[in-house]
């Protein structure tokens, strides 16, 4: 009777260790997916500040065209003038610097649930290697920390576009990115230039908090 009960605690003994070291590898299974998900996110675009020839920015209130030439960036709309370069590079941080926060596979159909079918702005890069690539910014996520974005490539056609959109059948990526973006397509075009003082000297933009 004693050896049964010996038998039996270390049976029970066994079990237990057995559990224990599951839910350690489950656990740890988790957080290395996670890191594995955290590396592998990536910025939106791959190209460069370097990469584009210009950037034209259309909202529902503005629509400001830049240009980058070998003196800098310049406005060319609404008003042809010397843009910040620091305005620029704060914008572009969201596209191509900073990892994208999530990846989503939806519906195309289903783009109005995220602001896309009619999004707030529209970015959109032509690459000195004649591409063009569009960036269309939505609704923020429900936490407001993000905002839903989808970007289009060049050989996205509208017309495509249009009738996947159409039908809801076809599959469409979308992503979310900082909510600070939402500052970045607002600025006034008066804001992307840079600023000039009462001796005439120019002078940088404030920083901005990110």
């Amino acid at each position: 009777m004693k050896l049964q009960r010996s038998t039996l605690v270390l049976f029970v003994t066994a079990i237990a260790l057995s559990g224990s070291v599951l839910i350690y590898e489950n656990q740890r299974s988790e957080e290395l997916n996670r890191q594995e998900a955290a590396t592998m996110a990536e910025p939106l675009f791959a190209f460069t500040e370097a990469d584009i020839q210009e950037l034209f920015l259309q909202r529902l209130d503005a629509e400001i065209l830049l240009e980058n030439t070998a003196t800098g960036w310049q406005m060319k709309a609404p008003r042809k003038a010397t843009v910040e370069p620091a305005a620029v590079a704060y914008l572009l941080d969201f596209l191509t610097g900073k990892p994208t926060s999530q990846t989503l596979t939806v519906a195309a159909g289903d783009l109005a649930e995220f602001g896309l079918d009619q999004p707030r702005a529209t970015v959109e890069f032509k690459l000195a290697n004649g591409k063009i690539y569009r960036l269309r910014v939505g609704a923020p996520e429900f936490s407001g920390n993000t905002l839903y974005v989808q970007t289009l490539a060049p050989e996205d056609g509208t017309a495509a576009e249009a009738a996947a959109e159409a039908a809801g059948t076809e599959e469409v990526t979308i992503h979310t990115v900082s909510n600070g973006l939402a500052s970045a397509i607002a600025r006034p075009a008066q804001d992307w230039l840079v600023s000039e003082p009462a001796d005439g000297e120019p002078t940088a933009l404030p920083a901005e908090e990110q």
